[in-house]
């Protein structure tokens, strides 16, 4: 991805919605009540329900299957009219998070950089992570949670294209937007983002080249940092 975001929600419909399932890899457990409110929300419960009748349904940690609603999709930024409008969202992804006595936070920065995989050769734009239901019928928490989901999909993110040869393809990365609610598990993601935004800036300066990665440049890359999270750095030469 060009870059990810973390957007409040919005009534603006994502492009892609979400959400987790248990599963023993031989069969998938059935929807938590808060996790199909959600999707009966927003339309696409029977969708959801139809792609979890496929064989191909296991719920192992990280297998992703794809719902498409039947009705129309429309286009990026739709909005819904009515109580009962149909659904704009045009995909729902269906992450796997294995036996749900096994499961633990950390799971999920496995199904996120899955999900993660899937949007970005969907090249989505928006989506809306729809989580809490199975944390909660978990019993884990959901700040941590999110957390980890937020990781996941931070780390997957990273690009590093600065020292990209004009004979190279551009890539053309997408920005995704991300929604998570506006509770525990959204402000878990926000960290989670963070974190990984801090790990993607390390790995981008480990994979500059030493030519340019000087002991001056080096000093310079952490004023500049310093200035955007507002520490004083010295620099003594």
């Amino acid at each position: 991805f060009q870059s990810i975001t973390l957007a409040a929600r919005a009534r603006t419909a994502p492009e892609t919605v979400v959400v987790g399932v248990f599963g023993d890899k031989q069969s998938v457990a059935p929807l938590d009540d808060r996790t199909k409110a959600a999707l009966n929300g927003l339309g696409l419960l029977p969708a959801v329900q139809a792609a979890l009748g496929r064989r191909e349904a296991t719920g192992e940690v990280g297998a992703v299957l794809e719902a498409f609603p039947n009705a129309p999709i429309a286009g990026p930024g739709a909005k819904a009219s009515g109580k009962d409008a149909a659904p704009v969202t045009g995909r729902v992804l269906i992450v796997g998070l294995g036996p749900l006595a096994d499961f633990e936070p950390n799971i999920l920065r496995v199904a996120a950089a899955a999900a993660g995989r899937r949007l970005a050769a969907a090249k989505a734009r928006s989506v809306h992570a729809e989580m809490d239901g199975p944390v909660l019928a978990a019993k884990a928490d959901l700040s941590h949670a999110g957390s980890a989901f937020g990781e996941g999909l931070g780390l997957l993110g990273w690009s590093c294209d600065t020292f990209r040869g004009k004979a190279t393809p551009d890539p053309k990365r997408s920005k995704l937007e991300l929604r998570a609610g506006d509770g525990d598990f959204a402000a878990g993601v926000e960290r989670g983002l963070a974190l990984a935004d801090s790990a993607n800036y390390c790995r981008t300066l480990s994979q500059t080249p030493p030519n340019v990665a000087t002991p001056l440049w080096m000093a310079a890359e952490a004023q500049k940092l310093g200035k955007r999270v507002g520490l004083s750095v010295r620099i003594i030469q």
